[in-house]
């Protein structure tokens, strides 16, 4: 799988975050329907699963890859 800010779909997301390194995901996009799934370690450690789903968006694709990217940061620091 990609890693955040290193290479693939995620090379140039999480560039000024925690997880940039730490996110091992997967992209998608179709027909007004963007994710990110993959899994990486919350702060604590511990192993953490995710899959971000947003659909019928009205924001370009761009502003909805920042608020993936601070839902997993907000993940991050809880766990």
């Amino acid at each position: 799988l990609p890693v955040a800010g290193q290479d693939g779909s995620l090379e140039n997301r999480f560039i000024n975050s925690p997880l940039k390194g730490k996110v091992f995901g997967k992209t998608g996009y179709v027909s007004g329907v963007r994710s990110l799934s993959g899994y990486m370690e919350g702060i604590s450690g511990k192993p953490l699963i995710f899959s971000v789903v947003t659909n019928n968006y009205t924001e370009k694709t761009g502003y909805i890859d920042t608020i993936h990217e601070q839902i997993l940061e907000n993940i991050y620091v809880k766990y």
